[in-house]
């Protein structure tokens, strides 16, 4: 297996680390499987706001991670600070993400 880490150019002002994805490309099934499983959690891990899997390369195995600027790509969430795309999903808590919504809800039961 071949461990290569993709090439991370600090922009200007990209200092917070939760104005960052973080993309995982992993063609083994087994260890995709395995970083997986820890879900939403996995961003709080690296300390990321958000994270995607890439789709399997056609070249040789390998695991790639590339962290991406997402300043002009998602708004930050009022109470994590995180940028995501699912900011604003919930009607209730526009300025939420969907699990901090739900963290909001569940004290207010």
């Amino acid at each position: 297996m071949r461990w290569a880490a993709g090439c991370a150019e600090k922009q200007v002002g990209l200092n917070k680390a939760n104005d960052a994805e973080i993309v995982y490309q992993i063609d083994d099934d087994s260890m995709r499987q395995k970083i997986q499983a820890y879900g939403p959690d996995l961003e709080d891990l690296v300390g990321a706001g958000h994270h995607t899997f890439a789709e399997k390369s056609p070249e040789s195995p390998a695991v790639t991670v590339k962290v991406v600027d997402r300043r002009d790509t998602y708004k930050a969430c009022a109470r994590s600070w995180k940028r995501r795309p699912d900011v604003g999903s919930d009607a209730d808590y526009p300025d939420l993400t969907l699990r901090d919504a739900a963290a909001v809800k569940s004290l207010k039961s």
